[in-house]
């Protein structure tokens, strides 16, 4: 049986957010709808680990997602990288804030992951 590429997406997308959240990123909801904070999460992960930021949910994604979690569940290599817990300064704040918001990425917590600093669920 074939499902429609919609069912498959939302499965997909579901499956990202989950795996997003096991790494200690916030997706927003996790019922498979590309929400906003969804691509927010993906593409701060795939800054965060040098993969072309495109924000789409992909099987590709969803296999370097897997992957990250095998690593860390086997003592593989840290995925959080110092600076996302590291306390910012006004100024750093602001112009991290200013770079985003200048590539159209409106965070809630005004940190954008490509510019250093990460969404991380504390």
């Amino acid at each position: 049986i074939l499902l429609p590429a919609a069912a498959n997406a939302d499965d997909l997308t579901k499956m990202i957010q989950k795996d997003l959240v096991a790494l200690g990123y916030d997706p927003g909801n996790i019922q498979g709808e590309l929400s906003t904070e969804t691509v927010v999460a993906i593409s701060t992960f795939q800054a965060e680990n040098d993969i072309d930021v495109d924000g789409k949910a992909s099987p590709q994604l969803a296999g370097v997602l897997k992957a990250r979690l095998k690593a860390r569940n086997s003592g593989g290599e840290a995925t959080a990288p110092a600076a996302a817990s590291a306390p910012m300064d006004p100024a750093a704040l602001q112009a991290a804030r200013d770079a985003c918001l200048q590539e159209g990425v409106r965070l809630p917590d005004s940190r954008c992951g490509k510019h250093g600093y990460a969404l991380r669920r504390q």
